[in-house]
């Protein structure tokens, strides 16, 4: 709150769990986890995608996260030029 008049914006992406090799290598293809369990307390559902990680950040990083910017069309993704 004290740096918004400054025009400093502080972002912060804590996801939980992704889907990356490690994470199957250590969980998913480890016959004693117990997806049901880990399921149900993911707010999601699910494990989410380091490409949805990806395009939040090119989101947060880029001029449409401005206060006063409008909404896009389309938001930008990591693909994007």
């Amino acid at each position: 709150m004290e740096y918004g008049p400054k025009c400093i914006r502080v972002n912060c992406i804590c996801p939980a769990g992704i889907e990356t090799e490690m994470v199957k290598a250590s969980n998913l293809d480890n016959p004693n986890f117990d997806a049901d369990y880990f399921f149900k307390r993911a707010p999601l559902g699910r494990l989410g995608t380091p490409e949805e990680i990806a395009n939040l950040a090119v989101f947060l990083a880029s001029p449409m996260n401005h206060p006063t910017s409008t909404a896009p069309s389309s938001a930008p993704t990591a693909e994007s030029p």
